[in-house]
């Protein structure tokens, strides 16, 4: 039985060779002549890793590179079995020191041809872990921005990804630290909202795409990802970035769980998700700590069903930061710049009232509302305009009708047969009607008296429930951040007479 290293080791190299040699490579083929009394495991996993490395030449060719350089060209560079310092992988850039390593490569500082300070990253091709650092770098490479660390150049050299980007002079991470250790309980307000600004500006960017872009995510905000250079922020590594094809797709790869959306962890992806990832971040940097604490999965059942511990933020700004860390995405904010707007500028109640009305499901936006409601909004609310339900007519009206009804025939039977009817028909059927009509009444007021207590306690109401729901399941309803429109959910099955429906 072959071992686990025949993969990268004998099957990928024969695989590359096939691909430059052979215009369509058919892999199936590929797979019987080499594969054929091998594990089914290991088949497995080199059918998925072959077929990533067919996007390896295109892009490459756009990044205006061969996929390995020409032994013994001293243009290429020669490459050591590590990078090393004074090493020149590309020529015009020699690296200097080590900056960093992770699971994929290293990051060195090095020294471009203009004297210019760059960090160049070095990314393992050897196994299909390395390569969304190279779809990456293929979306990213010409992508201008500010506020977008800058991707210079790339090239391949035997089967390693260098990329050539800005250097940065530290990362927020490193900025709260120092914070800390000032005794601060993390970054300045204002400085902060700076960053924050910057960051949402960039994100936003990435987010809604352009003429020769798609949307994409970054799916892996945090603070060692928000680089600083000159005072500027800047975001960077892109390795998880995604491209959005629709509202919500699928998504597959890793995340940092302390940061990650709820929707990560079920396989989707949204065009809010580095919101809420940059909710989460800011959480930490302005108050020391994140909004889920705890191992693993304690964090990732945290960001699924608990409410977040924003204890660490002051009362006006929690939320605002709620309404980014909602559970639902269509119930965060429009944007990350509406996002740190409202935490800059305030959020204004009677724009939060008219998308509230508009969407009354919005669990999160309601609570928002609540929080920001002033006096004059409240008693708007409770001399709203109800709809009352179709049920509710109906008997009213049976009711009426019976009264009316009842009046007239015994009234028309005491006119035309005043011997035989005598005054009780008529003194009968008008305590009967007074009777009917009064308790029709303080139905009614009772019901009024009921939806002004809804909108005091809940905001804006349109419908008014029939038969009565006692308020304890209406406060659980609104207690909670779930998405209304999910049909499969029963708890929603006495929230009809809210929604917009």
């Amino acid at each position: 039985m072959p071992d686990d290293n025949i993969v990268y080791d004998e099957w990928l190299p024969l695989w590359e060779q096939h691909i430059k040699s052979v215009d369509p490579a058919d892999l199936d083929a590929f797979i019987r002549e080499h594969c054929r009394d091998a594990d089914p495991a290991h088949v497995a996993e080199f059918r998925k890793t072959a077929q990533a490395l067919r996007g390896i030449g295109p892009a490459l060719r756009r990044f205006g590179a061969d996929s390995t350089p020409a032994p013994g060209d001293a243009s290429a560079g020669t490459e050591p079995a590590a990078p090393a310092a004074g090493w020149e992988p590309i020529p015009g850039y020699r690296t200097e020191r080590l900056l960093g390593r992770g699971g994929y490569g290293e990051v060195w500082r090095a020294v471009g041809p203009d004297a210019r300070p760059v960090a160049i990253k070095f990314v393992s091709l050897a196994d299909v872990r390395g390569l969304p650092e190279l779809r990456a770098a293929d979306l990213m490479l010409g992508v201008n921005h500010p506020h977008l660390i800058k991707l210079l150049t790339a090239r391949q050299m035997d089967r390693r990804l260098l990329l050539v980007m800005e250097l940065a002079d530290g990362t927020l991470g490193e900025r709260l630290a120092v914070a800390r250790a000032a005794g601060q309980d993390g970054v300045p307000r204002d400085e902060l909202l700076g960053y924050m600004a910057q960051a949402a500006d960039a994100l936003d960017f990435l987010n809604t795409g352009g003429p020769d872009r798609p949307p994409a995510q970054h799916r892996d905000v945090k603070p060692q990802n928000l680089l600083l250079a000159g005072g500027v922020l800047k975001v960077a590594d892109f390795g998880l970035v995604r491209c959005l094809e629709h509202t919500l797709t699928t998504h597959t790869g890793a995340h940092t769980p302390a940061y990650a959306a709820p929707e990560l962890f079920r396989d989707k992806l949204s065009n809010r998700t580095d919101q809420y990832s940059l909710a989460v971040t800011y959480c930490e940097l302005r108050g020391g700590r994140l909004p889920f604490r705890g191992a693993k999965d304690a964090q990732m059942h945290g960001h699924l069903s608990e409410e977040p511990d924003l204890s660490m933020l002051p009362p006006a700004e929690r939320p605002i930061v709620r309404r980014a860390l909602a559970k639902t995405p269509r119930h965060r904010w429009p944007s990350c710049t509406a996002f740190v707007a409202a935490l800059r500028d305030g959020v204004d109640p009677a724009a939060v009232r008219r998308e509230l009305i508009s969407d009354l499901n919005n669990v999160t936006l309601r609570r928002l509302y609540l929080s920001v409601r002033t006096d004059a909004q409240l008693r708007a609310d409770k001399r709203s305009r109800t709809r009352w339900p179709a049920r509710l007519v109906a008997v009213t009206t049976a009711r009426y009708s019976v009264a009316v009804g009842g009046l007239s025939w015994l009234t028309y039977r005491a006119v035309r047969d005043p011997e035989g009817g005598g005054w009780w028909p008529v003194a009968i059927t008008g305590f009967v009607f007074v009777a009917v009509v009064g308790l029709l009444l303080g139905e009614l007021i009772q019901r009024r008296r009921g939806v002004r207590k809804l909108a005091s306690e809940f905001g804006p109401v349109r419908h008014f429930p029939f038969p009565y729901i006692p308020l304890d399941e209406i406060r659980d309803h609104y207690s909670r951040d779930r998405d209304a429109d999910d049909a499969k959910d029963p708890a929603h099955k006495n929230a009809v007479w809210f929604g917009s429906r």
